[in-house]
């Protein structure tokens, strides 16, 4: 089964994509009961956070990257997240990022403090 669009869940919810967007994100511009309803909507769709998609965008990033004068003597450092974001969502994108574009590069990586799931 895939995952379900932005458009599904917001048409099964009654709210805009940018609304459910935000809410997926943990943005802070939604409601508690709107987050809960849209998660809720989300999980019964089949809905699931995906950490590959970090692995594509740092596919599509390390072209240009390597071309501004990012590659061996760059430094990626990742932004960390809050603990309860990174907790709640397992994963933290930015850094799974980092990770794939210092593979793909040679560039060197620094994580500070909620870098990491640990």
């Amino acid at each position: 089964m895939s995952s379900p669009s932005l458009a599904e869940i917001a048409e099964r919810v009654g709210v805009s994509r940018m609304t459910v967007s935000r809410a997926l994100r943990g943005g802070r511009h939604v409601a508690t009961p709107l987050r809960e309803r849209i998660l809720t909507a989300a999980t019964e769709l089949g809905w699931q956070p995906d950490p590959e998609l970090a692995r594509l965008m740092a596919r599509l990033m390390a072209r240009p990257f390597v071309a501004l004068g990012g590659g061996t003597e760059a430094l990626l450092v990742p932004v960390p997240l809050h603990r309860w974001r990174l907790w709640s969502r397992g994963f933290n994108q930015a850094a799974l990022i980092a990770d794939e574009l210092a593979r793909l590069t040679g560039a060197a990586q620094e994580f500070i403090d909620g870098g990491r799931l640990e």
